[in-house]
């Protein structure tokens, strides 16, 4: 049961990392990290090869593309929390009675 989650936590963390990469707001320099992942992916060259140990090396390749595209989404969710704590304007106030102003 608890694989199972951990899988479904893993399919979240695709699904949010796709939806953050659709978004205009984040930077370029943050979505190079999924695509990085997904050429690593694809690349032949390898940390551990899947032709020296069967099994290890295809495991070894999505660990790297979970970590960046879990990297990824970290980042875009920081950005978009910084973005929004600089859309509130700081502004002075003061509080005043009724009866203090008669």
């Amino acid at each position: 049961m608890f694989r199972l989650f951990r899988f479904l936590n893993v399919l979240r963390t695709f699904k949010r990392s796709w939806t953050h990469f659709s978004n205009p707001e984040i930077p370029k320099k943050y979505k190079i990290l999924p695509v990085i992942g997904l050429i690593y992916l694809i690349h032949p060259l390898d940390f551990l090869s899947e032709f020296q140990i069967f099994g290890w090396g295809l495991i070894d390749d999505f660990f790297i593309l979970y970590l960046t595209f879990y990297w990824f989404e970290k980042l875009s969710v920081n950005f978009l929390a910084r973005q929004k704590k600089d859309d509130f304007i700081d502004a002075k106030y003061e509080i005043r009675d009724k009866k203090e102003e008669e």
